[in-house]
């Protein structure tokens, strides 16, 4: 079964996820965030990130009752006027598949890019106060891993999906 995650930041020393995030073009946030509550209950993660288009939320184990029970939601932010995070767009020809891959590359790098304190300070308020509060510590210590490959359908053959790639892999 998928778990809808798609990246992970785990600690290099321990190997202990820290963070969790499932990252989504658009849908309902209700199956989302039972989705990703469960995933970060049987792995143990304790903060979990579900990007649904423009839209944050930031999911964290209260330890109040049994996890998936204790995790609630502690951050609500609207992603709008942030930089490097742009959702793929529809009118370019490609396919759904495709552009959900894209906005997976895209939160991945922006997430690297929250390494650099310049990027962080230049964030929306409300967006740096859930960054700092609840990822930048993960971010600087763990390593940033998509949870699987991100190809084009085919089979061994397959290309790369041409919308993930970073300039320098091409």
């Amino acid at each position: 079964m998928d778990s809808g995650v798609d990246i992970i930041v785990r600690e290099p020393d321990n190997g202990r996820t820290g963070l969790a995030v499932q990252v989504m073009l658009g849908g309902e946030v209700q199956p989302a965030r039972e989705s990703l509550a469960a995933y970060m209950a049987r792995s143990g993660v304790y903060v979990g990130l579900l990007f649904i288009g423009r839209r944050l939320l930031v999911l964290r184990d209260t330890f109040r009752e049994v996890a998936p029970q204790s995790i609630d939601v502690v951050g609500d932010v609207s992603l709008e006027r942030v930089d490097g995070l742009v959702l793929p767009s529809s009118r370019d020809g490609v396919d759904a598949q495709a552009r959900a891959w894209a906005y997976e590359a895209t939160v991945e790098r922006w997430l690297e890019s929250l390494r650099d304190p310049g990027v962080v300070a230049g964030l929306a308020a409300e967006v740096r106060t859930v960054v700092e509060e609840w990822v930048l510590e993960e971010i600087r210590v763990g390593e940033i891993m998509a949870t699987g490959p991100r190809y084009a359908p085919g089979g061994p053959t397959a290309k790369r999906c041409p919308v993930c790639l970073r300039p320098d892999d091409e």
